[in-house]
């Protein structure tokens, strides 16, 4: 397996180490004030998940080889265990890491993702993202209007083209999207294993109340592999949970922490 070397940024020097780890089409920076926040009291490291940010791109894109990644930079970093904060694909990773290497891991946060098979519901933005005529944008507000003939929601639209970025002779994104739409079955499921492997420490599942990726259907399967596992929604927000509401999930997410 081909691991890569994770890029990261770290705030705060003491503490309990905290993982930080994004969703797909996004990077650490969608959590730089949330990871500057929280870095009054934890050392926090706040990735960019392989083909994603400034981490390398590389062919492969499931998530053995994520939570490989993660593991790696655990390793890299001398810290023997860490609480993993990761939000929908972060999540994902986070919980595989959990459940295979559960002495790594001291704690979980899991952001509106369950460990469950999806509907790939990321095809046609992937669709959107490879069809926007690159040598035609001469600006970020270009991109934007092109793009804004295929994809209609404004915020996603910024969400996404943070992706985008100037060599200074061109347009490039910065995800590397043949590999992503590789990937895009692996990363709508989630790996099998044992019926017998559970995580055994503290886990925090939070979902966006007007969001559809936790929904009381889970809940078995997420208290089999979590027998630890809170269940908490926070009002007003969909799947961009820290987005939409970042307060009242930097409370709840600092009251669990506060707990380990």
């Amino acid at each position: 397996m081909e691991i890569v070397d994770l890029s990261f940024r770290q705030y705060g020097e003491s503490g309990t180490a905290v993982v930080i780890l994004h969703g797909l089409f996004g990077s650490s920076r969608n959590w730089e004030s949330f990871a500057r926040k929280l870095s009054n009291s934890f050392r926090i490291f706040n990735v960019d998940l392989r083909n994603h940010g400034e981490s390398p791109h590389t062919e492969k894109m499931d998530y053995l080889s994520m939570a490989a990644d993660v593991h790696s930079l655990l390793d890299r970093q001398g810290l023997e265990n860490a609480i993993l904060l990761g939000h929908s694909m972060g999540g994902k990773t986070a919980m595989w890491l959990a459940l295979s290497n559960s002495q790594r891991v001291q704690g979980l946060i899991i952001v509106d993702i369950a460990p469950v098979a999806y509907p790939n519901r990321f095809e046609t933005i992937l669709s959107h993202l490879n069809s926007l005529p690159l040598a035609d944008v001469q600006s970020r507000q270009d991109a934007d209007k092109l793009l804004s003939r295929q994809i209609t929601d404004r915020s996603l639209r910024l969400f996404l083209l943070q992706n985008l970025m100037n060599t200074g002779t061109n347009y490039q994104w910065r995800i590397n999207l043949p590999a992503i739409g590789e990937g895009l079955a692996d990363i709508s499921s989630f790996p099998d294993l044992e019926k017998s492997v559970t995580f055994n420490r503290k886990t925090l599942f939070i979902r966006g109340a007007n969001s559809d990726y936790i929904t009381p259907s889970h809940h078995s399967t997420l208290r089999e592999m979590f027998p630890e596992a809170e269940i908490y929604t926070i009002a007003d927000a969909g799947h961009w949970v820290h987005a939409e509401q970042p307060e009242a999930l930097y409370v709840m997410i600092t009251d669990f922490l506060e707990g380990i």
